[in-house]
């Protein structure tokens, strides 16, 4: 079978699906393999039989992922307030603007408000929503905590409740920060990790501080702190500072994307390594076995979320294969990817980042090679530019806008249901802000790396800040222009018309109709023609 690990994820996604939406029992997923086995058996189809097991794998993680055990702290009443001991398992999230610190919390102990006793049989996670907190809180502390449990519901399009079920927490615990003490501080191998995140962040606010008051000579105002949020966001996805105007500009630009870790920050960071090894003189089977690997510590420092997994893994693929000189197919990699994270977390499957993540990158495989030979037979290479010095250019920008519009009519269907808008000058903007976001990137990692040499560190500073303000003046500017953004809504009908209208144009009814037989006859179902494909 010609891409394996597609035709896994399609059946696994399937059963997905079916289990999320159609609640079936542990034993009617039972019937149906004890019926549907001997049939598969009896006329030989091994292969469906495998994928048919695979779809009811994902039909149960599904249906288990949507219940909480009588053990977890969400099965608590929320009508009594109680006291919760836990230690917080992710990189918390500080805001000084929204004076809050959102933090989870691997539960330990229990005693509600009407009970004197501390109950153990009480686990599971819980978001805790700290306000007015008196501290920054840090992985691995262990907290005892005094406030109310209440449970998470939708904000119009958007499933707080699934999202956070996705990564298994059914409850929140809503504490002030004088009911919050911290009992005792973990060291372990992750929390030296978060420790090197936050000597980053201490390093970016030092030194862009610094380059300002080089500057101008005084200390940055309110709209140059933004920068210095910017590009914590940037470089390691901390965005919860970043001023809702700031942020607002980067919505309605479409280039919201670059403000979390996501396959464009692991291509540059793989980028630079694989450059600084061969400059090292590294062999390259030891380049290619060791950057992956510094890629997933980057990937942990960053939060570890959706987009920066499904471009680790990628990474990892493609690398480790060269090694083995193995031939690599970006189809079965991504699919490979997507099985991964869904094994481990099948409702995830319906979060926004996740499908924002996997789509992007799907259609800009499926469709800018299209899209490139459609420009280039419009936008022929003009006479002035057929020397080969200006003919690479003038490549490598048709190439670019293949690829900023088939990213665009990928995820336009979704940005419409889930943010009730339409983004065209997005396709403009990626032309600028991915040359701008490589050098940012690039620049923030060498000031990081000469943190401790002052003149270097506040050389790489200045750039930052120039950069970063040309960042921020151009997709100003950009969003300020008629129609750079409208307003419309689509339902998840006119999210399915869009998607198949897409496939229609870019295939056309003769090739859909060739590629259909192709899979019928590759899940073993035999020539196609009698079911009129």
């Amino acid at each position: 079978m010609s891409l394996p690990c597609v035709w896994i994820n399609i059946f696994f996604i399937t059963g997905i699906i079916f289990g999320r939406y159609l609640h079936p029992t542990p034993f009617f997923l039972l019937w149906i393999a004890t019926f549907i086995f001997p049939l598969f058996l009896l006329r030989r189809k091994r292969r469906l039989l495998v994928l048919s097991i695979i779809a009811l794998w994902g039909a149960f993680l599904s249906q288990k992922s949507s219940f909480y055990s009588s053990r977890d702290i969400a099965s608590l009443s929320p009508a009594f307030r109680l006291w919760v001991i836990g230690r917080i398992v992710k990189p918390p999230i500080n805001s000084s603007l929204r004076k809050r610190s959102d933090l989870i919390l691997q539960v330990e102990k229990v005693k509600q408000e009407e009970r004197g006793e501390w109950r153990e049989d009480v686990k599971g996670l819980v978001k805790v929503n700290v306000y007015n907190p008196p501290v920054d809180y840090h992985y691995g502390e262990k907290l005892l905590l005094y406030g109310r449990l209440h449970f998470p519901h939708r904000f119009g399009r958007f499933d707080y409740k699934r999202y956070l079920w996705a990564k298994g927490i059914y409850s929140l615990l809503s504490v002030q920060g004088k009911n919050v003490r911290v009992l005792e501080k973990e060291k372990t191998g992750l929390c030296l990790l978060y420790q090197f995140r936050e000597k980053w962040t201490e390093a970016i606010e030092k030194y862009l501080s610094l380059g300002q008051k080089r500057i101008s000579g005084k200390d940055l105002s309110k709209m140059e702190e933004g920068r210095k949020e910017l590009l914590k966001a940037l470089l390691i996805g901390e965005r919860a500072n970043l001023p809702s105007s700031l942020r607002k500009v980067f919505i309605n630009t479409g280039t919201m994307h670059i403000l979390s870790i996501s396959g464009l920050h692991i291509g540059i960071v793989a980028g630079i390594l694989l450059f600084l090894f061969k400059f090292l003189r590294l062999p390259y089977k030891i380049t290619y076995f060791i950057t992956p690997i510094f890629i997933g510590v980057y990937v942990l420092i960053s939060g570890a979320r959706v987009p920066a997994i499904r471009a680790a893994i990628l990474a990892a693929i493609i690398l480790w294969g060269r090694i083995l000189n193995y031939p690599t197919s970006f189809y079965n990699s991504l699919s490979f990817a997507s099985f991964v994270i869904l094994l481990n977390s099948p409702l995830s499957l319906f979060e926004p980042g996740f499908q924002f993540s996997f789509l992007c990158v799907f259609f800009i495989l499926y469709l800018s090679p299209k899209i490139k030979r459609s420009l280039q037979r419009l936008l022929s290479c003009p006479d002035m530019l057929r020397g080969a010095f200006l003919r690479k250019p003038f490549s490598f920008f048709i190439s670019s806008l293949a690829v900023s519009l088939s990213a665009w009519s990928g995820v336009l269907p979704l940005v419409s249901y889930y943010f009730q808008r339409i983004v065209p000058i997005t396709v403009i903007a990626n032309l600028i802000v991915v040359p701008l976001l490589f050098l940012i990137v690039a620049s923030g990692f060498l000031l990081l790396f000469f943190s401790f040499f002052s003149f270097f560190a506040l050389l790489f500073a200045l750039i930052e800040i120039i950069l970063l303000t040309a960042l921020i003046k151009t997709l100003t500017f950009l969003s300020s222009l008629p129609f750079a953004h409208f307003y419309l809504s689509l339902t998840l009908f006119g999210v399915f018309v869009y998607y198949l209208c897409l496939l229609l144009i870019s295939e056309g009814l003769k090739g859909l109709k060739e590629k259909g037989r192709v899979c019928l006859e590759e899940l073993g179902l035999g020539c196609a023609k009698p079911l009129g494909v």
